[in-house]
């Protein structure tokens, strides 16, 4: 389910990319992705640069996506001052595919995920 929403978002984002074509292989520099918070800034995904960024495709409408939330919450909590190899610091730069910002808006807010799901 979560390769079928990557890609997903991959064709929302540009059409049918192949990895190799665009240098997307693990371990690589993401592009960058710039998205509004639930309190209408913007932050840009370089703003992270020396933490372990978590990017999750994720949507109102998806059932799993819905579901790992809770220990998406329990990741965040757990390493978010964490030191690893490659960075301090552990946050989870969350992209939305709902069609409409306030389905997401809502869903967070009823949730209270507003602490660990700060982009969308």
């Amino acid at each position: 389910m979560r390769i079928l929403i990557m890609s997903f978002a991959l064709l929302l984002f540009g059409g049918t990319i192949s990895a190799q074509s665009t240098g997307l292989e693990p371990g690589n520099k993401a592009p960058e992705i710039k998205l509004p918070t639930i309190k209408g800034d913007t932050v840009a995904l370089s703003s992270l640069k020396g933490k372990l960024v978590l990017i999750d495709f994720w949507g109102t409408w998806c059932a799993p996506c819905i579901a790992e939330q809770a220990e998406l919450a329990k990741l965040y909590n757990k390493y978010k001052q964490s030191t690893f190899t490659n960075g301090k610091g552990f946050e989870i730069y969350g992209v939305s595919l709902d069609a409409k910002k306030s389905n997401w808006e809502n869903f967070i807010n009823t949730n209270k995920l507003g602490k660990f799901h700060k982009h969308q």
